[in-house]
């Protein structure tokens, strides 16, 4: 369905990752991509990994922009990943059968077809076996030093992408190649050595404008902090789910929302879901790559020493690694162990290449074929004992999955009473589909003690794994029509039809929303994610967000600590806080009434209760011009302020922390009383008159006081007032303010990464 104009949907494709090359679309026409004016009150374009701005293919967003590109750019990179591993599997000595394999499970496994939800994750590990390639050429005496340039290309491809799980996987595949490369003997490994060192190098060099201004910005972001051992590992990868290596789907819809379609949900109490929404590969893989293992030679310990590294990983809290590490900075900075899957289909598709060369082989090697059989019986065996042992107790083991007891009346209630016979028979017929493939091959293995067909034997094996991946995991990225990307929401329009233009604040759903209308599709229900405003999704049409909550958790610390005050604070203060961050427009569920708020709009959508479009008339203009700044101590002295003062409290006064406001020198530290009450002083306007994105010139005329911008406050912006450079104060703890003299002035801020 892509081929003919189709466009993915599923998750983060069309909640985040569009959204996001909307913006980078936008940033190439406004100028250099540096800075991001649409999400967050402003937030790093480059420095942040997720955007990959310095990613060549993304180039292709200036002049195609949209779904249907991002779309031909995630089946581009399957297509280069299962390249890459036939290349890889070839070099590693395997015949056309094995290297056939070992593509089609990398490229279209799936894990690699659930990982089209996140781009980052589907394009940077399309660069893993490429990775071993290059490294391999520059290690091999027989090419010279200009080997050393496809290793920077992919390096700095890689690292550009930015998503660490994989350019570790990476890391310690390089690793092991070397290791295996040496064998033992470090005679004539220098100049292979120089060699690979230099292409690491220069490839971090080719990606050093990123990781220097993600490495300067960083510090200042929420992920620095790290999460709780809790939120790092997340999703984990659950025993349970092994099952579904080897059955396709077992536990129904992963992609569908509720107990009703995915009944596996007790397995993911934080999130209800898996990340990765199926990772088969099917037994006949498993039991081809068990017979690489067995094959003589170091290169197999290897394949299997890195495979399981990366499975015990993907186990997170269910495995013995993240339990021991959960306090280590580094780890947890990384969240959602489940993502390690991924680099590990690479190693399991070279070992299951090299069980079908051994399957090939079995016309000379007859050992071979009896080996391959009798794996084939076990696993035969095994799926058999699965379906006996589990029939008589099925509905409780499925119950327990469900986190839905026999006696727990108000969770059944949330299942159909003939949902569990569904359940019941989804997973039956599962079970049998995953006996197909294995039976076709141990009956093809049988027939093959004919020495005229034993030589087709390896190519049958390998067409069987083909149409076996082929008929289970497309639905794994469900497709819609282009159109659906067109239909603008209507809360969007709403905003756009409205003379007042600003940033918008989509106000999170309440816990006690319903949602009343069945989904009977992963596109109805990503539809309603698009009529919510879930994610970056009004970024799409062209709409600023301020105080939205970052996906990954790479926004600014002070935005963040800002958003909980918003979050918590009664209706008043959240107005005062919103009009300060230059919201006029809030999109809400709950029935909000003030004095200050302006219903447009209540449009009826799936949920129990309509959503809400309002004007807040507390919005000041996103430069404003203060007479003096307000001190306090933290964060809950910012709160007490606010609740304090008056309506228009910021269109009078900016809050600043007395640490802050210490740290910003002589400049800002002798402020003039406060004057909260009373008609405002005419103490001067502020004008901006040029907005380049990343450059910001404001004209000030007035007694003296201080400009200030309602965009986040991170390193990397700079001020000068006539051409003086003037130090940046944070304000209203995510905001920015620089002080001016009393007369006519030039105020410019700057936004440099580096």
């Amino acid at each position: 369905r892509v081929l003919p104009g189709g466009c993915f949907v599923a998750s983060d494709f069309h909640l985040t990752f569009e959204p996001l090359r909307a913006i980078l679309s936008e940033a190439f026409d406004r100028g250099l991509p540096l800075w991001n004016d649409r999400l967050g009150n402003g937030t790093p374009l480059l420095a942040n990994p997720m955007h990959a701005t310095l990613y060549l293919p993304n180039l292709l967003f200036a002049s195609f922009p949209g779904a249907r590109t991002l779309t031909l750019l995630t089946v581009g990179h399957l297509l280069f990943g299962a390249c890459g591993a036939w290349l890889l599997s070839r070099r590693l000595g395997s015949g056309r059968s094995g290297s056939w394999v070992a593509a089609v499970v990398f490229g279209f496994g799936g894990a690699a077809v659930s990982a089209t939800s996140f781009t980052n994750l589907s394009w940077s590990v399309a660069w893993l076996p490429w990775l071993l390639l290059a490294t391999g050429r520059a290690w091999d005496e027989r090419f010279g030093i200009a080997s050393v340039l496809p290793l920077a290309v992919v390096v700095g491809g890689l690292v550009t992408l930015g998503d660490p799980f994989i350019v570790l996987a990476g890391a310690c595949g390089v690793s092991l190649w070397g290791f295996s490369a040496v064998g033992g003997s470090f005679r004539g490994t220098i100049v292979p050595a120089v060699k690979v060192t230099t292409g690491l190098a220069v490839g971090l060099a080719m990606a050093s404008p990123l990781l220097l201004a993600a490495a300067r910005y960083f510090p200042a972001s929420v992920r620095a902090a790290g999460f709780t051992p809790e939120g790092a590992t997340a999703w984990s990868f659950h025993p349970a789910l092994a099952i579904n290596l080897v059955v396709p789907s077992p536990f129904g819809d992963p992609g569908a929302i509720g107990l009703d379609r995915f009944w596996a949900v007790a397995l993911f109490p934080e999130r209800a879901a898996p990340l990765l929404i199926g990772f088969y590969v099917g037994g006949l893989v498993l039991c081809l790559a068990l017979l690489g293992l067995a094959e003589s030679g170091r290169q197999r310990w290897l394949l299997g020493l890195w495979l399981g590294v990366l499975v015990l990983l993907a186990l997170g809290r269910h495995g013995p690694i993240y339990p021991l590490v959960d306090e280590l900075k580094p780890v947890t900075a990384l969240r959602y162990p489940m993502k390690w899957m991924l680099p590990a289909i690479l190693p399991l598709a070279l070992l299951a290449g090299r069980g079908t060369d051994m399957v090939s082989r079995a016309a000379s090697h007859r050992r071979y074929r009896r080996a391959f059989l009798a794996i084939l019986l076990i696993a035969l065996l095994g799926i058999a004992l699965l379906a006996v042992f589990t029939t008589p107790n099925l509905d409780n083991w499925l119950r327990e999955l469900a986190g839905v007891s026999a006696s727990d009346e108000a969770a059944s209630a949330d299942v159909r009473p003939d949902r569990f016979d569904d359940m019941r028979n989804t997973f039956s017929t599962a079970v049998t589909w995953a006996a197909v493939p294995l039976l076709l091959a141990a009956v093809a293995a049988l027939w093959s003690r004919r020495k005229t067909s034993r030589a087709s034997l390896g190519p049958f094996v390998a067409v069987l794994v083909t149409a076996d991946l082929l008929i289970h995991n497309p639905r794994l990225a469900p497709v819609v029509d282009r159109e659906f990307y067109e239909k603008v929401p209507e809360a969007v329009q709403v905003v756009l039809d409205d003379d007042v233009a600003g940033r918008v604040f989509v106000d999170p759903a309440p816990a006690d929303l319903e949602f009343v209308q069945p989904a009977s599709s992963v596109e109805d229900i990503s539809m309603w994610q698009r009529s919510l405003l879930r994610g970056y999704t009004p970024a799409s049409f062209g709409l600023s967000l301020a105080l939205n909550t970052d996906t990954e958790d790479f926004g600014p610390m002070r935005s963040k600590r800002l958003q909980v005050l918003v979050y918590g604070a009664p209706l008043r203060e959240k107005l005062m806080l919103l009009g300060a961050a230059g919201v006029t427009h809030v999109v809400s569920h709950r029935p909000w009434h003030h004095r200050s708020l302006e219903p447009l709009a209540a449009i009826a959508g799936p949920a129990d209760r309509p959503q809400r479009v309002f004007r807040n008339r507390l919005a000041l203009p996103r430069v404003r011009f203060v007479p003096t700044l307000l001190p306090h101590d933290d964060d809950a002295g910012f709160s007490r302020a606010v609740e304090r003062g008056p309506d228009d409290l910021f269109g009078r006064v900016a809050l600043v922390a007395r640490e802050d406001l210490a740290e910003a020198g002589p400049s800002a530290s002798r402020l003039p009383p406060p004057r909260l009450t009373g008609p405002r002083a005419a103490a001067g306007t502020a004008r901006l008159v040029e907005d380049s994105v990343s450059t910001l010139v404001i004209h000030v005329d007035g007694s003296g006081g201080y400009v200030v911008v309602s965009d986040s406050f991170v390193p990397g912006w700079t001020a000068e007032v006539d051409g003086q450079r003037v130090d940046i104060v944070p304000v209203d703890i995510a905001f920015r303010a620089v002080a001016v003299p009393s007369g006519t002035h030039s105020v410019v801020f700057r936004y440099r990464p580096w």
